[in-house]
């Protein structure tokens, strides 16, 4: 049992309830290619974290950033600020990391259009300066059918694993679980759909019992739970559900972090699993929330406010965390303490890729 220490929120909702890089399926991509998998980015533009694994690492998440305006151009200058003063290793960015709005499209826009101002511009310093970006596919990634050219862009599979010092990530598509919800990729018939979807979720399920990690964090687009409005009467949402509690209750993940509802949101599920959503890095909540989630215990739906995380994860085990405004202001924080992997049969596998 997961549980959660030094608590801190300032904003309305609190519940205080007690709570108790890249490395890909290099196993599965001989199938991801037999059935083409959409995308096209290759593993090995991954480079090794710079961290030695005794360490602990600082990682920032963002999610749905990719509005290109003043509120991404501020989501990035809190980037910046947390990295002068706490050092960046990783940048994780839960989806919806490009959007093209209506009058956009109405001038012939794409996707494309916007990678160089919006998946690099903003954030050029942190590049520069050696932090790694692990992105994740939301629903406007896909919707044009250019997911293929923004993983390339960022030199990323659509699913994959990576350790970055005593954690590892596990980040999956979930656009391919939902193809009623929201946007799905135009290039995909239904039935390869699922088959990719059935890939991943196998990979999922074998890669976090594999993982000698202290520390696992599996990251998607869409929230398995939440209170957000995209989740009201869509029966979809209960296939995911059922799809990804198993897999994340059974394989010993210790956090799931997910975006596209644009709230920021601190859950905890049946099992003491913490459940982040955070879809304001560029969006922000456009009307009030008709219906609280049961499993809610934090809920910041405010107009006009954007986030930003930041995880500080430790060898052992430990995961704290404080969540910014882009004003800069702490608007929850607290500290995980989770516990030690079982031993595997194997002999552990330390190396990176």
């Amino acid at each position: 049992m997961m549980r959660l220490t030094g608590l801190h929120s300032r904003f309305l909702h609190a519940l205080q309830k007690p709570s108790f890089g890249v490395k890909t399926a290099r196993s599965v991509l001989p199938l991801q290619e037999k059935l083409r998998l959409y995308g096209t980015a290759q593993p090995d533009l991954f480079v090794k974290s710079p961290r030695p694994a005794d360490a602990p690492v600082q990682i920032a998440v963002i999610g749905d950033s990719g509005s290109g305006n003043g509120a991404q151009a501020a989501t990035a200058k809190l980037l910046n600020t947390l990295h002068q003063t706490t050092p960046l290793d990783a940048v994780l960015m839960l989806g919806d990391n490009v959007y093209v709005f209506d009058r956009e499209k109405a001038e012939g826009k794409t996707s494309s259009d916007y990678f160089e101002s919006r998946l690099y511009a903003p954030y050029k310093a942190l590049y520069e300066d050696d932090v790694k970006f692990y992105p994740v596919l939301g629903n406007h990634d896909v919707v044009h059918g250019e997911a293929d050219a923004q993983l390339a862009f960022m030199g990323s599979p659509p699913f994959y694993s990576h350790r970055i010092g005593p954690a590892e990530i596990f980040v999956i598509d979930t656009t391919l679980y939902l193809p009623g919800y929201g946007y799905v990729p135009k290039n995909l018939q239904p039935s390869l759909r699922q088959k990719q979807a059935d890939v991943q979720t196998v990979w999922l399920k074998a890669a976090l019992k594999r993982s000698n990690a202290p520390i696992k964090l599996v990251c998607g687009h869409y929230p398995v739970y939440a209170s957000g409005d995209h989740r009201v009467g869509d029966p979809a949402i209960k296939t995911f559900e059922a799809i990804m509690k198993p897999v994340l209750e059974q394989s010993g993940a210790q956090m799931y972090l997910s975006g596209h509802e644009h709230i920021y949101e601190r859950l905890t599920d049946s099992k003491g699993l913490p459940h982040i959503v955070l879809g304001t890095s560029g969006r922000c909540a456009e009307r009030p929330i008709q219906s609280r989630h049961a499993l809610s215990q934090l809920l910041n739906n405010q107009p006009k406010q954007h986030h930003v995380m930041l995880m500080t994860l430790h060898p052992s085990g430990q995961m704290a965390f404080k969540t910014y405004n882009t004003q800069a202001e702490l608007v929850d924080s607290g500290v995980y303490e989770t516990p030690r992997p079982k031993p595997n049969n194997k002999a552990p596998n330390n190396k990176r890729p």
